[in-house]
């Protein structure tokens, strides 16, 4: 039985239709349900955070949203911008719909920071950090190998490099994006639509 809980956060604009809508969805891994019957729906300028105990299906359900993982929907539907998506590949969904950071924190780590922001996301990644996370600037030095990074300072530069290409219709998804990061998250995540996963 899922115990998932929704809050939010910030409520955007119902007048005009969903970005992503989730219509009674179970899914399963194997032959135990991990979500039953959930629906929600994200409309431009919400922002959502999921709760639930360990096992009880956050991640599972970010993974469904984006097609990943070894879940599998076996009712119900996922509308990404009114299209039915449900049985799309990953790629066709995520492709300048979703940005999904899970936990992995994937980076680069025999790069330094500026090689990393690059590959993510071009040359503008230093100047994208410089302007769009200033908060930042003084824990990322540009030089430095990222495999040397603390915790923290790594979970932001992976925050950056998912994030520094956000457009405004896109979905952001976070897998508990605080764990390991000292201070709150950054300012411009004010801005954008998204669902972000904690513990209770």
């Amino acid at each position: 039985m899922s115990q998932l809980s929704i809050s939010y956060l910030k409520e955007g604009s119902k007048s005009t239709e969903p970005l992503l809508e989730i219509c009674g969805i179970t899914v399963k891994q194997g032959a135990v349900s991990i979500i039953n019957n959930f629906s929600f729906s994200l409309y431009k300028g919400d922002q959502v955070k999921i709760t639930g105990p360990n096992g009880s299906g956050k991640t599972t359900l970010l993974n469904a949203i984006a097609g990943i993982g070894d879940g599998e929907i076996v009712s119900g539907d996922v509308f990404i911008n009114g299209k039915i998506v449900t049985e799309e590949p990953t790629y066709k969904r995520v492709h300048n719909s979703i940005i999904y950071m899970t936990q992995l924190n994937n980076i680069f780590s025999n790069l330094t920071v500026k090689d990393n922001l690059i590959m993510a996301l071009g040359p503008m990644g230093p100047e994208i950090l410089y302007n769009e996370f200033p908060e930042w600037n003084n824990d990322l030095k540009l030089n430095k190998i990222a495999g040397q990074l603390s915790g923290g300072q790594i979970k932001k530069l992976a925050l950056v490099m998912s994030l520094g290409r956000y457009q405004s219709e896109q979905i952001v998804m976070l897998d508990e994006p605080t764990a390991g990061l000292q201070g709150k998250l950054p300012n411009m995540l004010e801005h954008v639509n998204l669902i972000m996963i904690t513990h209770d």
